[in-house]
């Protein structure tokens, strides 16, 4: 009986919890997504679970439905986006929310079963604003894999520190987040203007109003990565288009490590045009290009050594492409930024 009374005393000092989980059709996740939620070590009275569905087009919406009314001790619900763009929808579900700490979680992720409790002695531990773990990569088959394995070295897909499992401390940013509620009241909510780097720019505005922002090894979390080089191409395609147009709504939200396939393009541009132009210009480009090779080559031996030499050929597909894909994107970013403001800027007729 003294136990018990332990128990209900512990549980009863614990924060309510509002997990948002902004959603578009993620028919092929969510339902791993919600049973790794619902398996939580976290007392289940102390949860909120708000599904926020944008409008999906798939069977995302029945196939939550089905998962949590299987777990009836849970308080849920479903709420509907119909600006369907992320920021919209974790805006939406934390007004609703009344958890004293507001969680987010992406529709294909998975957490541990001890990933809320993590984040709330976390939390409390450190007084951060925001506390979060590394983002770890799952991939399906060949191309899948090595995606998910590219992910995991700082020259291929995954320079910031959140990616790195191994790595705790002070971030400058994490993802997916886990925030006490009066961070939002003091700071806002997200930029609805970003349907990409919402959460960038919210750890930009954390750091600028002196919170800090820590990354742990206890709290555990693993994300489905594109499994196909043209889904990758194009989200990494997308990725550098946003990022300028961020640092143009935000000046200073994105970090270095942001603009270096943008710095890598037009390098090897410069040099691609130099070399046809000019003899010499041959001898810059192949500076540049062996540069890059002893840099790839550092990065893929490492991975092919621990996880099988059959990756050898396939991870530098997967990183150029990477690469190539977010500095042309970025390019692109420039571009539309710059039709975007000659539009503005233009007399009205």
């Amino acid at each position: 009986m003294h136990g018990m009374n332990e128990n209900l005393e512990a549980s009863a000092n614990l924060p309510r919890v509002s997990v948002i989980i902004p959603v578009r059709n993620e028919q092929e996740h969510i339902e791993q997504c919600l049973i790794s939620l619902v398996e939580q070590d976290y007392p289940a009275e102390k949860l909120e679970i708000i599904v926020v569905d944008g409008l999906s087009t798939d069977d995302t919406r029945e196939i939550a439905t089905r998962v949590l009314q299987s777990n009836g001790s849970l308080d849920w619900r479903i709420l509907t986006n119909r600006d369907r763009v992320t920021p919209a929808g974790l805006n939406q579900g934390i007004r609703d929310s009344s958890g004293e700490m507001i969680m987010r979680l992406d529709g294909h992720s998975q957490i541990a079963p001890d990933y809320i409790t993590s984040c709330v002695d976390t939390a409390r531990r450190t007084g951060a604003w925001c506390v979060g773990g590394a983002a770890r990569p799952i991939g399906t088959g060949f191309v899948g894999q090595a995606i998910a394995l590219a992910h995991l070295t700082r020259f291929g897909l995954g320079p910031a520190r959140f990616r790195n499992p191994s790595a705790h401390g002070e971030v400058d940013t994490l993802w997916p987040g886990f925030w006490p509620r009066w961070v939002f009241d003091r700071i806002g909510l997200f930029n609805e203007r970003l349907p990409r780097n919402q959460d960038i720019e919210l750890a930009s505005r954390i750091r600028q109003h002196g919170g800090r922002l820590y990354l742990s090894r206890s709290i555990r979390i693993w994300y489905r990565c594109r499994q196909d080089l043209w889904a990758l191409v194009k989200q990494n395609f997308r990725n550098g288009m946003w990022n300028i147009l961020t640092y143009r709504q935000k000046t200073g939200s994105l970090a270095l490590r942001h603009f270096v396939p943008l710095a890598f393009v037009v390098s090897l541009s410069f040099a691609l045009g130099l070399a046809l132009l000019v003899p010499a210009g041959k001898y810059l480009l192949l500076a540049l290009l062996t540069a890059y090779s002893v840099g790839l080559a550092g990065a893929i031996m490492p991975l092919a050594q621990k996880h099988g030499w059959h990756y050898t050929l396939i991870l530098p597909v997967v990183i150029v492409a990477a690469h190539l894909s977010y500095g042309f994107g970025s390019i692109w970013g420039l571009v539309t930024a710059v039709m975007y403001r000659r539009q503005q800027e233009a007399p009205a007729n």
